[in-house]
Parts: structure tokens; C-alpha cells; sequence
């Protein structure tokens, strides 16, 4: 697993200011080579120390490249070589209305401090999992096509997939494994009744038509044949949050 070793112990320890002016989230380190999308109008701009960054931005680091930004509800975190992340929502940020900071790491390594400063922890979503810290924390997490780990320097983290809840704390490490395509969860559920199958669906459970996301409320269906009784049910399935 690659490390930010050198990036996270000087950059997290001296970043300035201390505590980002409310309403901004802006790089406090970048050594070339980062490109912000711009979640407005998808135009590519150079990553550069002091650019802000706001809600639906990406940031896209390349093979020599790795970035540090401090975020505006005053959590920080840093970005290594060919990482690709979302902001879904800044709390505190000016130019949104998100009640929580919720970022999307597409693939790559990144490493999260879940500050003293910060007023709500930051939530990392992957293909597999959401990790967070309810209080002071520094962990990192690389995510590989669908395989996660994730290694806590201080602090806990609580890292939430569709089955369970973990805590991983200090000089602990966690991996993952995520299966989020439905046409695999459905077969997967199909395996584990020994019953004849009318069917057996995972939908939204407002629209009943097939999920965009594994981050809000699910529902289970199915229909069952046991002998010459059919038997019909549902099941809420919790969000990820």
C-alpha cells in the first residue's frame, strides 16, 4: 500500500492557517500535476496552493502528483499519486447547502484528519464501504476496483458497509469488499434460498425501480413458493450514512 508518509506527517502537522476561513476549502499543498473538474461546468482547471474548492468539484491527481486541502468545516485531507476524488457536499461551504461533508474516492489513496477544529466528521464513500471518524483521527484508505483498506494512525474510525458496522482503531487496519452492482446482489440472495423463486428484487423503496445508490434506503422484495403456498414479503434495508 502506498503512503503519504512524508506528505501527511509535514503537511497535516504545519498546514496554515490553522482553521480554514468559514465558507472556503482550499489547497494548502500541491506538487504539480492535479486538475480540479469543476462540478458547475466540467471545465479542467491547475491545481495550485490557495484555489478553493467547492461542493461537486473532482480532484484528479496524477502519477507524480499529490495535494493536500483543508476543508471548510476544518477537516484536511491529502491526496497521493493517481487518486481521484468527489466532493458530494462540504459542510460550512458558502457555495452549498450540505449538512455534512461527504467526499467520493473513485480509486487511489488518500489520508483523512478528522481535526480538533472540525465541527462534523468528514464521510469517505467507496465502491465498498463509508469510513468516518466521530472524533479526532487520522487514517488512510486505498481503494482498488472494488477493495478497500483502510489503516488508522490515531483515533478510530467506523468503517459502514451494507452488512455491518466496524470500528478499526490506532495501529489497526481493515480490508474490505464491496459487491454493488444489483443484478450480483440479487443473484447472490437467490443462492441462499433453497425455495422456488417467483422473485426476489432490491429496488427503491419511493420509485420501486432499480437503485443509483447504495447511500439512502432499500428495499427488499421477494415471492416465494413452499409447496402450494406463496409467500410474500419486503424488508427495509437501512441506508449507509
Amino acid at each position: 500500500m502506498r503512503r503519504l508518509a512524508i506528505l501527511s506527517i509535514f503537511t497535516l502537522a504545519v498546514a496554515a492557517p490553522l482553521y480554514a476561513a468559514k465558507g472556503q476549502s482550499y489547497f494548502t499543498y500541491d506538487d504539480g500535476g492535479t486538475i480540479i473538474r469543476q462540478g458547475d461546468d466540467g471545465r479542467e482547471v491547475d491545481a495550485r496552493v490557495n484555489v478553493p474548492v467547492f461542493p461537486s468539484d473532482e480532484v484528479i491527481t496524477s502519477r507524480r502528483g499529490r495535494s493536500e486541502i483543508r476543508l471548510s468545516d476544518g477537516n484536511v485531507i491529502a491526496l497521493d499519486r493517481s487518486t481521484d476524488i468527489r466532493f458530494k457536499s462540504i459542510l460550512d461551504s458558502y457555495d452549498g447547502e450540505g449538512s455534512q461533508t461527504i467526499v467520493e474516492l473513485k480509486y487511489g489513496h488518500v489520508i483523512v484528519q478528522r481535526t480538533d477544529s472540525g465541527r462534523e466528521f468528514l464521510r469517505l464513500d467507496t465502491d465498498s464501504a463509508s469510513y468516518l471518524a466521530p472524533d479526532e483521527a487520522v487514517y488512510a484508505v486505498d481503494s482498488d476496483r472494488g477493495t478497500d483498506r483502510v489503516v488508522v494512525f490515531d483515533g478510530a474510525v467506523e468503517v459502514r458497509t451494507p452488512n455491518r458496522t466496524q470500528r478499526v482503531r490506532a495501529g489497526e487496519e481493515a480490508i474490505t469488499h464491496g459487491i454493488h452492482d444489483v443484478d450480483e446482489i440479487e443473484k447472490l440472495m437467490r443462492r441462499f434460498v433453497t425455495a422456488e423463486v417467483d422473485y426476489l428484487v432490491v429496488v427503491d423503496p419511493e420509485t420501486f425501480e432499480r437503485p443509483r445508490d447504495f447511500h439512502r434506503e432499500l428495499l427488499l422484495a421477494g415471492a416465494i413458493r413452499i409447496g402450494r403456498t406463496r409467500l410474500i414479503d419486503n424488508v427495509r434495508l437501512g441506508r449507509r450514512s
